[in-house]
């Protein structure tokens, strides 16, 4: 399960089986951008997200094990963008 929002990183999620892995990608919130600033806000939000969901899929999971698979998404949750807690996270 990934977080991309820092107000909801860290509230329960619903139930999951097992013991589903789980990473917070923060970026700053676009609708918390000035009204005239918002699209682009939205855009630089799209292309961070988009980046990081590239660098997701494009990782051997089939291949990794448990710790390596918890590394990488803690590389990608570091990504240019991120937000302060984001990275704070991933330390």
């Amino acid at each position: 399960m990934i977080t991309v929002c820092d107000a909801a990183q860290g509230e329960p999620c619903p139930a999951w089986p097992g013991h589903p892995l789980g990473a917070h990608w923060g970026i700053a919130d676009p609708a918390a951008a000035p009204m005239p600033e918002q699209r682009a806000a939205m855009l630089d939000a799209y292309r961070k997200l988009s980046v990081q969901v590239t660098s997701l899929v494009n990782l051997p999971i089939e291949t990794m094990d448990l710790a390596s698979l918890k590394a990488a998404l803690v590389v990608i949750a570091r990504l240019e963008g991120a937000s302060p807690l984001a990275i704070e996270l991933a330390a």
